[in-house]
């Protein structure tokens, strides 16, 4: 709506150039002209920017449940299931950025060809005028050009939502997935054992999403069957830019961090023994007074011993400040 708005005043614009003016019409080619360049400047800054990040491996590896473009006319029923289609997160990045590319140039070529061989100067105008905001109109031209991320972490783009897209575990049953002749797929549901496994192999590196979303208030203390590994051991110990909001959240569901291990390490140790700051920070304070600094492993370490045994020096500090004030 807000697109037509600028279209329709434009158009009534366009009609009142004098197309047989030669100095209009060398305005007109100049302008067009400065105005192309610079958006394919842009795309081509988008696809620098998004190349850089697409190797990565979590991006490569991360699917994405991207959501079918609703058409117009006839109204969708409100009933039905809505459509997803299946796609690695790198590959769909950049699938988009070279799309824009090649629909911006194939406008150009059009927009100029009509113009030399048929004379016409309202789309040289139009063109002019609506450039920008057909760049500004992509999700993720305007998300890198205008800034609306600092990084290019897996936290980042999950947030950000550029495509309006779902993450592994975040299917609900009104939704389903399509492959390109429309066939649903059938998804295979993903168990919150699997959810704790692949968080903990991608590390710092982690998409959380698909985690959180599955945690409820009946699983939020699920131990794995092989190591006894919980949601909040694994949280607080992997240092994900957005450790406290996910540790925040399990708290909320009830999270118990005194549960030990097969090991007897509670979620303090996980944290002390990998060096996670915002972990040990958020169980220290969020958690005190549940004797997680005194809990002793089964080899009689404390949390403390871990930390200055793995030289987390910053870790072991938390620890000693918090222990002190309550005492």
């Amino acid at each position: 709506m807000n697109k037509l708005l600028i279209m329709l005043p434009i158009m009534y614009l366009s009609r009142k150039i004098d197309g047989e003016d030669p100095n209009i019409i060398f305005l007109l080619r100049c302008t067009y002209a400065s105005v192309q360049l610079l958006c394919i400047l842009g795309i081509l800054y988008v696809i620098r920017k998004v190349q850089k990040v697409c190797n990565a491996s979590w991006m490569q590896g991360c699917v994405i449940y991207v959501p079918n473009p609703l058409p117009p006319f006839p109204p969708p029923d409100p009933d039905a299931k809505k459509q997803y289609k299946e796609a690695k997160l790198g590959a769909h990045i950049l699938s988009v950025a070279w799309g824009l590319l090649k629909s911006t140039a194939g406008g150009v070529c059009i927009t100029t060809a009509l113009h030399l061989y048929k004379g016409m100067v309202v789309g040289l105008f139009m063109q002019s005028a609506m450039g920008p905001f057909n760049l500004i109109d992509n999700k993720l031209a305007a998300s890198l050009l205008m800034g609306k991320f600092a990084d290019y972490s897996a936290a980042s783009w999950r947030k950000l939502r550029v495509f309006d897209e779902k993450y592994e575990g975040e299917l609900t049953d009104k939704d389903e997935v399509v492959d390109e002749q429309g066939t649903v797929i059938v998804v295979k549901p993903i168990s919150v054992e699997d959810l704790l496994a692949n968080t903990w192999d991608d590390g710092d590196k982690a998409n959380i999403g698909p985690l959180l979303a599955n945690l409820t208030k009946e699983n939020i203390n699920t131990k794995t069957a092989g190591s006894s590994w919980t949601p909040i051991m694994i949280m607080a110990s992997i240092g994900v830019e957005d450790t406290r909001d996910g540790m925040a959240k399990m708290k909320e569901l009830g999270a118990d961090p005194s549960i030990t291990d097969k090991e007897g390490w509670n979620a303090l140790h996980w944290a002390a023994f990998h060096g996670s700051v915002k972990g040990t920070q958020f169980l220290m304070k969020e958690f005190a007074g549940k004797g997680l600094e005194d809990t002793k492993d089964k080899d009689g370490k404390l949390p403390l011993d871990h930390a200055k045994n793995e030289k987390n020096e910053e870790v072991a500090k938390i620890i000693k400040e918090a222990t002190r004030k309550t005492q």
